[in-house]
């Protein structure tokens, strides 16, 4: 069969601006192709070549399944698409059926075979091997026609999924992307002569990978592949892709970090059982001096080197030795976990704030500054912002005797221009000041508190603040973030439930099976499998007292506090749809499904 790419750019297709077809032409559909897969070396070189040639990337996390997927190459009427080789079978008959614009399938293994005649409509199968093979010979009747980009190309439609709702395409420009790195570059503060290893493994379908490559590559840094699945020892034989890269720059997600913690947390705990009574609590004794050294030290601008090399060089081992710099994004991320790690792994951990709507660009916290938790950093020099009131939370942008708070409203240059063929939910979430005709707000939907020092301090989302029955309002991710330090807990593992027919929340919980056999072996409880104890009422109270304890030091109101909690025993995954491509909970999905345990939990 004759091979052939015949990918056009548009040079400023203005489609993208109008919600509708009524401009769509031959040349406008086929200046789009997508990418399906997973991150890799073969993703991020496909981006730029289409990038440089002025073609439309449509992302697709490869975790949000095959329906979205169709709907989304259906919706962007893109030309061509990218899969990873393991879903040919089941994906590439479904696009030859159920895309009839879809002409080129580019996959990315050598040892698939090219049988493209078994699916006809068509559909053109080609390896990158052959791609590059063919662009290098200008064989047949390859072409690849590029004309020269202005800023305000679409660069990316980036379909996101939702916690609640279907997926949706962000519009990207070139320009929200350069403007979104050129601040990120400028605010971090790690000096360039650094080395920059950094290890990838976060979805490239995400707009913070990308800006993230994007940096590395602009310091002439080195980017390694790794696998979400596989980072810690815990999951990979003989190392885990941390320790084998060994990076010097880690860029996460909270759950990712939460992991490490709790898996450093572990390490001691089993280091001190094992030392008996007497050894183990002078291991103990001395971490916790280490650590409260350090974190004074830290406080006052200095480190301890001493204390590095003695207690937390077994730490830094962990991650391969050479970590300089971390960043969380993507949520909120517990302070314990931030201080925690900061002190063990001898690196500069920093935290940044955005959306995809924002470029993954509003907040990032310096380097150089002093270290502190809780916040995510100034705003970045891109942006404008505004805090708008919401006073039946008690929100305030004028505060007497307190920060400024209140939802968070952005705009600047790197705010995208809205969803693909979505008007509605544009003009729901994209707005204008009363009489103000100048650039247009996002809404991020997100509870803020601005503090003196300029940082921010996310609260919670407007949407998960939830009116108790005598009329307490709840953050519930304030509570989840808070709630899941517990040793008890896995990362990202708790959920707070409450609602307006009730008094007080309840939680569901995936537990840490190794501390619950260490409680019953604490408690003189005989058990076959771990699984028994999920129910046992000594190890739920157990449980709750941690929780409460955490409460207090937390300084929790009483309507704050978790009266009941579930263990779960089915583990919350993408594949299951409990989590959203970017690790958050999928609240609504968690609830319906364990709506009988929410339900006995709130019996007397």
């Amino acid at each position: 069969m004759q091979k052939c790419f015949n990918l056009e750019s548009s040079a400023g297709d203005q489609d993208f601006f109008t919600f509708n077809d009524e401009n769509e032409t031959d040349k406008t559909r086929n200046s789009r192709f997508a990418i399906y897969d997973d991150t890799s070396y073969d993703w991020f070189v496909t981006a730029l070549a289409l990038f440089k040639q002025n073609v439309t990337l449509v992302t697709i996390y490869a975790s949000l399944g095959t329906d979205a997927l169709i709907q989304a190459l259906n919706e962007s009427k893109v030309s061509g698409v990218m899969l990873n080789f393991s879903s040919l079978k089941e994906i590439v008959p479904r696009i030859a059926k159920e895309c009839p614009r879809v002409k080129y399938i580019l996959y990315n293994n050598r040892m698939c075979v090219n049988n493209s005649e078994e699916y006809g409509n068509g559909v053109v199968l080609t390896t990158i091997d052959e791609l590059i093979e063919m662009g290098s010979q200008e064989k047949g009747e390859f072409k690849i026609k590029g004309t020269p980009h202005v800023s305000t190309d679409i660069q990316i439609l980036m379909y996101t999924s939702g916690s609640t709702s279907a997926p949706k395409a962000v519009m990207i420009t070139h320009h929200n992307v350069l403007s979104a790195v050129a601040s990120f570059n400028c605010c971090i503060g790690v000096e360039r002569e650094e080395e920059y290893i950094h290890i990838a493994y976060l979805p490239l379908g995400h707009i913070l990978e990308i800006v993230v490559h994007s940096i590395i590559l602009l310091r002439g840094g080195q980017i390694c592949y790794g696998n979400a699945r596989f980072l810690s020892e815990g999951t990979a034989l003989p190392s885990g892709d941390i320790k084998f890269w060994r990076p010097s720059v880690l860029v996460g997600v909270p759950k990712v970090f939460d992991t490490i913690k709790k898996g450093a947390q572990l390490t001691l705990h089993s280091v001190a059982e094992k030392r008996g009574p007497f050894l183990g609590w002078l291991v103990n004794t001395l971490f916790k001096m280490a650590y409260s050294a350090k974190k004074r030290a830290l406080a006052a601008g200095r480190d301890t080197p001493l204390w590095n090399k003695i207690i937390f060089k077994r730490f830094t081992d962990g991650v391969g030795g050479r970590l300089q710099l971390m960043l969380s994004g993507g949520s909120a991320l517990i302070p314990e976990t931030h201080e925690f790690l900061r002190i063990c792994m001898n690196s500069v951990f920093i935290q940044g704030y955005g959306l995809t709507e924002t470029c993954a660009g509003t907040s990032v916290a310096n380097a150089f500054q002093t270290f502190s938790t809780g916040h995510t950093g100034p705003f970045v020099p891109c942006v404008e912002i505004r805090l708008c009131d919401v006073p039946e939370m008690g929100m305030f942008h004028k505060n007497p005797g307190g920060n400024p708070r209140g939802e968070l409203w952005v705009r600047g240059e790197n705010i995208t221009l809205g969803y693909y063929k979505q008007k509605d939910l544009t003009l729901e979430a994209y707005g204008k000041l009363p009489n103000e005709s100048s650039n247009t707000f996002f809404k991020t939907g997100d509870i803020v508190e601005i503090l003196p020092n300029g940082s921010i301090k996310i609260i919670d989302r407007v949407k998960n603040l939830t009116k108790l029955q005598h009329g307490e309002y709840v953050a519930l991710n304030k509570l989840e973030s808070i709630y899941g330090d517990s040793p008890f807990v896995q990362p990202n593992g708790i959920l707070v439930y409450a609602d307006s027919y009730r008094d007080y929340p309840v939680a569901l919980a995936m537990p840490q099976n190794k501390y619950l056999e260490s409680l019953a072996k604490e408690k003189g409880i005989s058990f076959n499998k771990v699984e028994e104890l999920y129910t046992n009422p000594q190890i739920l109270k157990a449980i709750l007292q941690s929780l409460d304890k955490i409460a207090t030091n937390s300084k929790l109101a009483s309507y704050e506090r978790i009266k009941a909690i579930y263990l779960c025993e089915t583990e919350w995954t993408i594949e299951n749809n409990m989590l959203t491509a970017t690790q958050k909970l999928r609240r609504h999905a968690i609830t319906e499904h364990y709506r009988d345990a929410i339900e006995k939990m709130y019996k007397p």
